[in-house]
């Protein structure tokens, strides 16, 4: 049943996230419990096995070549986590050879020596070697040898799953890091190290290790005890090896795997980014709509994981702000005309005094024009068509509780535009009458955009509120531009401002680098057939993304019912 159930459902089980790892850790469960390769009767037992190795103990025992262990304690059943086929037995690790032996070499013999950082994380089970002398380091490391399964006991490590059976050791021998705990089979009767090291590696080890860890945080270690005594499931000599070979192929066949995702999500990011782009950088229509034709053609591939939404979105916003994204109509009025009201409605403020003449700002060169734009559309700078202002927060310190207690005056900082999405409907603080007079209210409608801390976020205030000087207030003279317009440019471009500010620890920008940004003005009501396709769109990319995240889940939810079945 569990065979049946990965192959059909295979292409959703490698589309979940870490599902390679998770597969792995499924191999090594199930070998170590017996469900990964088939019992065969004719096997000589476990238990006879246990004779064995108990009968070599005694003899070198008897010949002065060990000393006789502890003894230790029979298993009990509260102890075994799960059954066992026929023919297993459940041994500790300790019975079956040495826990952290000691070599007896001289001192001139070159060795191998094994640092921590030379043992690979993860299910690979390599490791590199120094060259040392023996003298150097048979006082104060651990003592190896080849054929010996070494488990880092330290955190993180453990949990990174730093395990290798040793081998390629010069001389055959050597030292390693203290932070290693040894397991030495017998050289005759002993059970395969690479069998031992699928059990070290095992999630059920793992999980069960990593609540028995002792010490303080970041240096906390597995004690030697659980190492010594776990409950080990032991197989035939003959399963051992069959459960080797099988572990080994199917972890060739991860590795293979991970190597397909890696080049399939190099090529689908390559694809994804080359795709979108030809759509923001088409020449003329006829290559625009050859372009959107492979992506509408290849949209599944193009866009078959939540990361790849952000693409479309981005895709989305720049081909609104290149006329590109609605059809014009030449019954709109251009927006030549529109500038000479947004011109009116400057002066006419100016003349009542309710804003001073700004600083006339350069003509816009070819070399700043990043696109060329429709008919009826202008390139302006952005300070000619709207007023920008920073927030005022005067008093110092800024967080004086005078300024807030019993306040209702919502203040929007820099970290609420960021987690807006947009919209700005709730802050958390709020000024209260002394606040409001060292600050200034914005009417409902404003778009603020942060020049500090999180450059280039925007959102659009759906209440009245203050902000202090990180943020800038943005208006357009009279009902000239849509803000939800204005809105979707400055998402647009949000890059290009952030890369406005110098490099330092306190990134900012100031008000006339907005000012100077050349600004693609379409003809009014173009701006409103905009706003509405791009607000349909952005809400097929919101069900777009919770239906990949929910397919993920679909993935990760049955790789977590085939972990539970193999326990069953």
């Amino acid at each position: 049943m569990l065979s049946a159930l990965l192959n059909e459902n295979f292409d959703l089980l490698m589309d979940a996230p870490d599902s390679v790892p998770r597969m792995r850790e499924l191999i090594l469960q199930l070998a170590v419990m017996g469900k990964l390769v088939p019992q065969d009767k004719n096997d000589e037992p476990a238990s006879a096995l246990l004779k064995r190795i108990q009968a070599e103990k005694e003899k070198l025992i008897e010949e002065g070549l060990i000393k006789r262990p502890k003894e230790l304690l029979p298993i009990t059943d509260d102890e075994k986590p799960f059954e066992l086929p026929d023919g297993w037995e459940w041994v500790r690790l300790g019975q079956l050879g040495w826990i952290n032996p000691r070599n007896a070499v001289a001192d001139q013999v070159d060795v191998g020596f094994l640092p921590m950082a030379l043992i690979a994380d993860g299910y690979e089970g390599t490791h590199g070697q120094e060259f040392r002398s023996w003298a150097e380091v048979k006082q104060g490391f651990t003592h190896i040898a080849d054929g010996d399964v070494v488990m880092a006991k330290i955190t993180p490590c453990f949990q990174n799953l730093k395990s290798v059976v040793v081998s390629g050791l010069r001389s055959g021998i050597g030292a390693g890091t203290t932070e290693l705990y040894v397991f030495r089979p017998l050289p005759k009767n002993g059970p395969l190290p690479q069998y031992v090291l699928n059990f070290v590696k095992s999630s059920g080890f793992v999980r069960k290790g990593i609540g028995q860890m002792t010490g303080t945080a970041g240096q906390q270690r597995v004690p030697k005890q659980y190492f010594e005594q776990s409950p080990f499931p032991l197989p035939p000599l003959a399963e051992q090896k069959r459960i080797v070979e099988k572990v080994d192929r199917l972890m060739t066949l991860c590795d293979e795997l991970e190597k397909r995702q890696r080049e399939r999500d190099s090529v689908q990011i390559s694809l994804n980014g080359s795709a979108f782009q030809s759509l923001t950088t088409s020449e003329d229509k006829k290559s625009f709509q050859v372009n959107l034709k492979l992506v509408r053609d290849h949209f599944g591939l193009l866009v078959s994981r939540p990361e790849n939404v952000k693409t479309v979105r981005d895709t989305i916003l720049q081909l609104a702000v290149m006329g590109k994204l609605v059809p014009q109509d030449k019954n709109d009025e251009p927006a030549s005309e529109l500038l000479k009201r947004i011109q009116a409605e400057k002066e006419k403020l100016i003349e009542e005094g309710k804003i001073k003449r700004p600083k006339e700002l350069p003509p816009i060169s070819e070399d700043e024009k990043p696109f060329a734009l429709p008919d009826g559309w202008e390139w302006v700078r952005l300070g000619e068509v709207v007023t920008i202002s920073r927030g005022h927060s005067k008093h110092r310190p800024r967080n004086d509780p005078r300024l807030f207690r019993n306040g209702t005056i919502p203040l929007v900082q820099t970290g609420e535009v960021a987690r807006s999405n947009g919209i700005i409907t709730e802050t958390k603080y709020f000024y209260n009458d002394e606040g409001l007079r060292q600050s200034k209210l914005w009417p409902k409608g404003t778009l603020v955009v942060t020049i500090a801390a999180n450059i280039g976020d925007a959102g659009i205030l759906e209440l009245e509120a203050c902000f202090p000087d990180s943020v800038v207030g943005i208006l357009p003279y009279g009902v000239t531009i849509n803000p939800r317009y204005l809105l979707f440019f400055f998402q647009s471009v949000r890059e290009t401002i952030e890369a406005f500010a110098p490099a330092t620890a306190q990134k900012n920008i100031n008000v006339a680098i907005l000012s100077v940004l050349a600004f693609p003005l379409p003809p009014l009501a173009e701006q409103k057939r905009i706003v509405e396709k791009v607000d349909r769109m952005m809400a097929l990319c919101d069900a777009m993304g919770e239906q990949l995240v929910s397919s993920q889940e679909d993935g990760r939810r049955l790789l977590k019912s085939v972990v539970a079945e193999m326990a069953e």
